[in-house]
């Protein structure tokens, strides 16, 4: 549509000019065109491109790992009695025990066994040892096997059919984690007979 313009006539008042409504009808066509052709403009900003992240941090050191707790302690008790030879402690027998214990953690353990050791003549003297070592454990009788562990106990008779109580404790290092062993007496007397009942063991495994 062309622009309308109002006529205001020549001079004031001539009533040459529009009509009061016409002149507001142009007035009111020319708004509208003039609306109707005006661009609408962009709402608002643009949103910015997201930052970049930034790096990750170092990770922590990891804490110390606390130390291995004790194994919990093996400990049994036989009966009976067993009749060690004569002729001294080469050729000693063993008891035939099969005490057994597996160590689970640091293969360091301490170990206390005990016996009740018998000598049937008057100044003897009974000579015992503990042994150990993996596998089938030793019967009764049988000859010197596995690894001595701990001192040599004597212990010798004043009279007739005395008996002793002898103790052994040691600290063994180095031992297989995971693998059984058995622990034994090996003892002989240097004259009549030795006997050995009522063997006692207890082991602790320590860091």
């Amino acid at each position: 549509m062309a622009k309308q313009t109002i006529n205001v006539g020549s001079a004031a008042n001539d009533h040459t000019g529009d009509p009061l409504r016409t002149a507001f009808q142009k007035m009111n066509s020319n708004f509208t065109e003039l609306y109707a052709s005006s661009p609408t403009g962009p709402t608002g900003g643009f949103t910015g491109p997201t930052g970049p992240t930034g790096p990750t941090g170092p990770t922590g050191p990891t804490g110390r790992t606390g130390p291995t707790g004790f194994t919990g302690p093996a400990a049994g008790v036989t009966g009976g009695t067993f009749a060690g030879p004569t002729g001294g402690f080469s050729t000693g027998k063993m008891a035939g025990l099969g005490f057994r214990y597996t160590p689970q953690s640091s293969g360091t353990i301490i170990i206390w066994m005990s016996a009740v050791f018998g000598l049937t003549n008057s100044g003897a003297t009974v000579t015992a040892q503990v042994t150990r070592g993996t596998g089938t454990p030793p019967v009764a009788g049988a000859s010197f096997a596995g690894t001595l562990t701990g001192a040599i106990t004597h212990l010798s008779s004043s009279a007739a059919n005395q008996t002793f109580t002898g103790m052994q404790c040691a600290r063994v290092t180095g031992l297989t984690v995971g693998t059984i062993l058995w622990f034994d007496w090996f003892f002989s007397a240097s004259a009549g007979t030795a006997t050995l009942q009522d063997a006692q063991y207890v082991i602790y495994e320590v860091p």
